[in-house]
């Protein structure tokens, strides 16, 4: 009698341990399209891929797919282009303050 609880009970853990590593798995394919450098480049190469077989995904992840990033997915990506090349734009600006400083800092 206890042999088969201990049975069901690792049966039941080994099957839970299997859907979590598999969402942890499909949280990283979402997570790793943030991790594209343009719009394009995520439309083409993943964006889609997921689309075609969002029936695979847990629901939960095809509930953020389509519900919270499909409708704001061009805008999404927009800001995050912008936000990269505002980086760009920050890091010259402080080479440049760095520069002009210490040229301040040689004249004192």
């Amino acid at each position: 009698m206890i042999s088969e609880k201990n049975n069901y009970v690792t049966a039941s853990t080994t099957k839970k341990m299997k859907s979590l590593k598999e969402d942890k798995e499909y949280k990283r394919e979402m997570f790793d399209l943030f991790n594209f450098k343009s719009y394009d480049e995520v439309k083409k190469n993943r964006f889609n891929e997921m689309l075609d077989i969002i029936d695979e995904y847990p629901l939960v992840i095809q509930d953020i797919l389509l519900i919270q990033i499909m409708p704001y997915f061009k805008t999404i990506f927009f800001i995050l282009d912008c936000l990269a090349t505002w980086r760009k734009l920050l890091i010259k600006l402080k080479i440049y303050f760095l520069k002009l400083f210490l040229g301040m800092l040689r004249k004192l």
